[in-house]
């Protein structure tokens, strides 16, 4: 369901109306999703906690690596439509020399992966600030929003949409990060022995606060384009 709401509903655009319609259409097939979630899994033993939903780091993974295949497929028929030498640049790149930088940067991205999977579930750890800052929002809010959903997931996959409108090929990659919303709300509606209404609030939060921070990161990032632009125009 989130792999295939964020692929049904990536379609970039700069005007904030089209991206609204966007984002609420990627929520609805979501939901859908939930909505079977909650029927595979309604019954006596998942309500009362006896039984624990055990896909969750798949929940976690298989999102975020269907939608990476898209992108580079999205990439590869941006640059080469020919399917035949798209297959021979591949096999090309892979004869490549491995030079350090390479290296350096598969450790960050294999160092980003882990902290993220280390996160996920009941058993990751978290600093006593964000400690601090969650019992601060379920003081506001009764419930508390993921911060995955509302600080990352969700603002990415808005500014993957308003990317995508300037230039496909940038935005197609801001949709990974931008899964993570999606596959989290589907993962809240696994945990059946809390009430569904508390989850649904909890996920109306974070779908709410997702797209206003979203806003703010297209804001930073019209900013940040128009000042690297002028930066370009001056020593080009």
């Amino acid at each position: 369901a989130p792999t295939f709401a964020v692929i049904k509903a990536a379609k970039g655009s700069t005007r904030i109306a089209s991206i609204l319609v966007q984002y609420l259409k990627a929520v609805g097939i979501s939901v859908i999703g939930i909505v079977i979630v909650i029927g595979l899994l309604n019954g006596n033993a998942f309500m009362t906690g006896f039984e624990a939903f055990k896909g969750v780091k798949l929940v976690y993974v298989v999102p975020i690596a269907g939608v990476l295949l898209f992108v580079m497929l999205e990439l590869n028929r941006i640059v080469d439509q020919d399917l035949k030498k798209t297959l021979s640049n591949t096999v090309t790149l892979l004869n490549r020399d491995l030079k350090y930088w390479h290296v350096l940067l598969l450790i960050v991205v294999a160092g980003i992966g882990l902290f993220y999977i280390s996160r996920t579930g009941n058993s990751g750890s978290v600093s006593n600030a964000e400690l601090a800052f969650r019992q601060w929002l379920e003081n506001i809010l009764y419930v508390r929003p993921r911060t995955k959903e509302f600080l990352i997931g969700f603002p990415f996959f808005v500014l993957a949409l308003y990317v995508m409108g300037i230039n496909r090929k940038w935005g197609s990659i801001l949709l990974v990060p931008g899964v993570i919303g999606f596959l989290s709300i589907v993962n809240t509606f696994t945990h059946l022995h809390i009430p569904v209404a508390v989850s649904a609030l909890r996920t109306l939060y974070s779908v709410s606060l997702g797209f206003v921070v979203g806003l703010v990161f297209i804001l930073i990032f019209k900013i940040g384009y128009r000042f690297i632009s002028k930066a370009i125009a001056r020593w080009s």
